[in-house]
């Protein structure tokens, strides 16, 4: 099924890429674990955190990969027209929070996880934990990732792991980056940066958001 004309493996990465970004950059408990991890064990927190992040979303994408042979058939319209709406609703909501003034910064990340040191588990298994304890990244990847998993799903096996590769990318990149500055004292992310950098995030999400939406309304009319 040719589910999104003109679609391929590169756009799919490099959209994810983005998307994860978004995520990974926004105030949150993983950006929190994070600095509290780097603050005990220095710039390889950021490494960890990831790996037990990506471990849990690639079963993630693996159960509903194969979920999808259900949903995914050339007479089933409705499914891709549910996701790719509601998906499309969801980024909006979420640019919102990032186009608007933030009134929380990384500086108040900071001073509020220097105020709380408990730490029980390895940051591995923190990377897993904290993930599933959000219940906004359940609902991500009951939306949009659900969304973009249908998407690649039309590029075969490629497509599916050109999504996951970027996905993850994004954790990996961003997360490495912020445990090496705050380890080595550096503050080249200042709170005026880091605004612009997430109304930067918040608006390709809306353009996204509003993409989704339209490829899900497109889809009703076939």
């Amino acid at each position: 099924m040719n589910a999104v004309e003109n679609l391929t493996i590169p756009i799919i990465f490099y959209t994810s890429l983005m998307v994860g970004f978004s995520g990974a950059l926004s105030p949150g408990p993983l950006l929190l674990l994070t600095i509290e991890e780097t603050a005990k064990i220095g710039a390889k927190a950021g490494i960890l955190i990831s790996i037990g992040h990506s471990l849990l979303e690639l079963i993630v994408v693996i159960a509903l990969y194969n979920g999808l042979n259900n949903f995914l058939d050339p007479e089933n319209n409705l499914f891709i027209v549910i996701i790719g709406i509601v998906g499309g609703l969801v980024l909006i909501v979420m640019s919102k929070n990032l186009l608007l003034p933030a009134r929380q910064t990384i500086d108040d990340n900071i001073s509020k996880t220097k105020q709380n040191k408990r730490s029980i588990f390895i940051p591995i298994l923190k990377g897993i934990t904290v993930s599933l304890s959000n219940p906004f990244w359940t609902i991500w990847w009951l939306t949009i990732g659900m969304t973009y998993l249908v998407w690649a799903r039309s590029l075969g096996p490629l497509g599916t792991i050109s999504f996951y590769i970027g996905h993850i990318s994004a954790d990996f990149i961003a997360l490495i980056i912020i445990s090496i500055l705050i380890a080595s004292g550096r503050k080249f992310i200042n709170s005026k940066m880091y605004k612009y950098i997430m109304q930067l995030c918040g608006l390709f999400l809306l353009l996204l958001g509003i993409y989704f939406v339209y490829f899900g309304i497109k889809h009703f009319f076939l």
